[in-house]
């Protein structure tokens, strides 16, 4: 999977709006975030580790922090 531009690509614009918009609020809290990825799926890294990842289900979004509170205070 690639970056979180190209999950993006391929999903219903409704869908891509809700993730879109997901990550544009984690990006508020934690601005020098990049895309990425963590454990294979597309996510915010900040300082090298994956921060978060969203995903689309059949029936629901899946948020998924893959970062410890450490790890972004530190």
């Amino acid at each position: 999977m690639g970056t979180i531009d190209d999950y993006l690509a391929t999903l219903d614009p409704a869908d891509s709006a809700v993730i879109s918009h997901t990550y544009d609020l984690a990006l508020e809290v934690v601005r020098e975030a990049e895309q990425g990825l963590g454990y294979g799926m597309p996510a915010l890294v900040y300082r090298g580790s994956p921060l978060l990842s969203v995903m689309r289900a059949k029936k629901h979004f899946g948020i998924y922090p893959l970062a410890r509170k450490a790890e972004i205070d530190g």
